[in-house]
């Protein structure tokens, strides 16, 4: 969680100017956006994040306050293979059930 440290810090330099358009978006039409863009961990090393959503709201002190939430792609990846795990191991429990007659042994 990065509350009330500034995101650019942590967007791969290159990538900036995509964060930066999809602020200039936001203002011009005032409802939430999206992009991708390329985002760097405290080590130094670069990942991709997919569906960073940007959107402003009004503070209680009439303060635009930005909000930006993101998934990023290697939380999928896992999650996909151990989907594809668990579907490898039922496959394999039927075949071994439709081998040994339906007895499931």
């Amino acid at each position: 969680m990065l509350v009330k440290q500034p995101i650019s810090s942590f967007i791969l330099k290159e990538d900036q100017n995509i964060y930066y358009l999809c602020l200039k978006q936001l203002f011009k039409t005032g409802t939430p956006q999206s992009c991708e863009m390329r985002m760097v961990k405290k080590e130094g090393t670069a990942f991709l994040v997919r569906d960073v959503e940007v959107a402003a709201v009004l503070s209680l002190r009439n303060e635009v306050l930005l909000q930006t939430r993101s998934d990023g792609i290697h939380r999928r990846k896992k999650a996909l293979k151990r989907r594809e795990s668990r579907n490898v191991q039922v496959i394999a429990k039927q075949g071994r059930r439709n081998y040994s007659g339906g007895t499931g042994v």
